[in-house]
């Protein structure tokens, strides 16, 4: 889970951090933000994605080094995933 007190990656504050990745994929994945502001948190995300960033800051932990781009699509895509499975209930 994805909170205030994240974590480091093992890898350390400033490094590519899979293992952090790979939480806020499952945070996501499995519902860490509400149905009623994911299209706003996606919508962020598009935003963020805008920019040819080699490094993201997320405020809750770790600095991610590289393929930024190719993450926020990773979240994006799951995001939308999610939404669709909620809607089809």
């Amino acid at each position: 889970m994805i909170s205030y007190v994240d974590p480091l990656s093992k890898d350390g504050l400033v490094s590519k951090g899979d293992d952090l990745r790979n939480e806020w994929v499952k945070y996501l994945r499995d519902g860490g933000v509400s149905t009623e502001h994911l299209d706003h948190f996606l919508g962020g995300l598009k935003k963020i994605n805008q920019f040819d960033s080699s490094v993201l800051c997320t405020g809750h932990g770790g600095v991610l080094v590289g393929n930024i781009k190719e993450f926020i699509n990773e979240l994006i895509d799951v995001g939308v995933q999610y939404r669709k499975g909620v809607s089809d209930y």
